[in-house]
């Protein structure tokens, strides 16, 4: 049984993740581009990857169907619980940046932000830094974004959600630039993405180039970086 803190439950539940005829079946099959993280939260606390998580979808309806056939790459939006390593039916919904809940719009506005600036990073070692970003901005969001505070609710060197290297030391350089850059995008903009939901597997969620086109595929090796970033904001 899924088991999330209130924070997270809220985050989630405001997505309109309810029952429906939008879903998809798939798949875990492994990772793509990221980091080895250590991480601290009520949730979860241990090494966890970070970064891209490959999926087969082989079947779906509704806003599912366009998914169908094809390879994904998606990002955890639910730290406790693990993969789906057999087909699950996950139900299916649209996060937008004009939701009603503000930690969905700020979540929506970050993975479009990363959608749009993908292409402009090159090496392979700038690609698994964002992708690592990117994760670990979307965990840092559900857990501490508060409205009221807004840019200054998100740090992961502090707060419900925390992380570090995995050898313990801080996070920085350019993968903390990629962070930041990440939360400061999640404060305006637009973006939109898909939220893939069970009650018993790790939820996913991944970026749409319009409400209704999933983002590349993983033969196309979607969201490879990131650009213009912002001065990293010190705490």
């Amino acid at each position: 049984m899924k088991t999330r803190t209130a924070v997270i439950a809220a985050a989630a539940g405001l997505m309109g993740l309810s029952a429906s005829a939008d879903t998809v079946t798939m798949e875990y099959t492994g990772t793509g581009l990221g980091r080895t993280v250590r991480v601290s939260s009520p949730e979860r606390s241990g090494t966890l990857f970070a970064g891209q998580l490959r999926h087969e979808v082989s079947s779906g309806t509704g806003i599912g169907a366009s998914l169908a056939g094809q390879s994904i790459l998606t990002y955890c939006i639910d730290i406790a619980q693990g993969v789906a390593t057999r087909p699950t039916v996950f139900d299916v919904s649209r996060v937008d940046s004009n939701a009603r809940s503000a930690t969905e719009a700020a979540l929506s506005r970050m993975v479009g932000h990363a959608l749009d600036y993908a292409p402009n990073v090159r090496s392979n070692g700038e690609k698994r830094d964002f992708h690592a970003a990117v994760q670990l901005a979307v965990w840092e969001v559900i857990a501490d974004f508060d409205a009221t505070d807004g840019r200054g609710s998100l740090s992961i060197e502090q707060g419900r959600f925390e992380a570090s290297q995995s050898n313990g030391r801080n996070i920085g350089g350019r993968l903390l630039d990629y962070v930041d850059d990440l939360f400061n995008a999640a404060m305006s903009g637009t973006g939109t993405g898909l939220a893939m939901t069970s009650s018993s597997r790790q939820d996913q969620i991944i970026p749409l180039t319009d409400p209704i086109i999933p983002a590349p595929t993983a033969a196309a090796m979607a969201l490879v970086g990131v650009g213009g970033l912002a001065s990293r904001r010190r705490r």
